[in-house]
């Protein structure tokens, strides 16, 4: 399983020849001597590797990254993939596990009566970390195929993730002030209108309902 690597977009962004050493050189490099070895590969990357201009992007679809972190996860990918039919590639949206760090800030800014400006125009298709790791289990134990792709079967924005989270928590409404990036003046290498990704061989395999985004939200709630 390799599974190591950075994964801040910020951080491969301002130090992009450090993040490729780990996320590219040594990540291949790796698999290329577990290859040699008699192991077979399973790779976790991210849609990503898409510029999330559809919704449910096949796995057969073109790489076409607009970020630099999902330009070395594209290229990790195939260059892992000409190592031989030995590696399996799952590609993951965003994974939710006991917390998140944006949505701790939240609950930490509304319990001090401080308002939070979550962004409209982000969106994210979460999938929890148990559903996760049960795919990639799956792909683990047997080989399902060389792109297998795990995501929820919506997309939703922060706005709306934080409005449910604040009823939940019975934060007062006033304190929710959702914002554009570009009204809040960030520079946000890449805001795609879709991270889904078609799931739907995973799904039938392991037989499982594609997931509702809001499962995953509710279960760090």
């Amino acid at each position: 399983m390799l599974c190591a690597g950075v994964t801040s977009t910020d951080r491969c962004r301002s130090r992009p020849d450090e993040c490729r050493h780990v996320n590219v050189d040594a990540t291949c490099e790796l698999g290329r001597r577990l290859i040699d070895a008699g192991a077979r590969i399973v790779f976790l990357s991210t849609n990503m590797v898409f510029d999330g201009s559809m919704p449910f992007t096949p796995a057969t679809a073109a790489r076409c990254p607009r970020t630099v972190y999902g330009r070395m996860k594209a290229e990790a990918e195939e260059r892992l993939l000409s190592l031989g039919k030995d590696t399996t590639i799952v590609r993951l949206t965003k994974v939710i596990g006991r917390t998140l760090p944006v949505i701790d800030r939240w609950r930490e800014s509304l319990d001090r009566g401080e308002p939070i400006r979550p962004l409209t125009d982000l969106v994210f298709a979460p999938v929890s970390l148990d559903l996760a790791t049960t795919a990639i289990a799956a792909a683990a134990r047997e080989m399902l195929g060389p792109i297998l792709q795990v995501s929820a079967r919506a997309d939703v924005s922060y706005a709306d993730v934080a409005v449910h989270l604040a009823r939940l928590w019975g934060a007062p409404a006033q304190l929710l002030q959702p914002a554009s990036a570009a009204g809040l003046g960030l520079a946000i290498e890449h805001l795609p209108p879709h991270t889904t990704l078609d799931a739907s061989a995973v799904w039938d395999r392991l037989s499982i309902e594609p997931p509702d985004p809001w499962a995953a939200i509710d279960g760090v709630a």
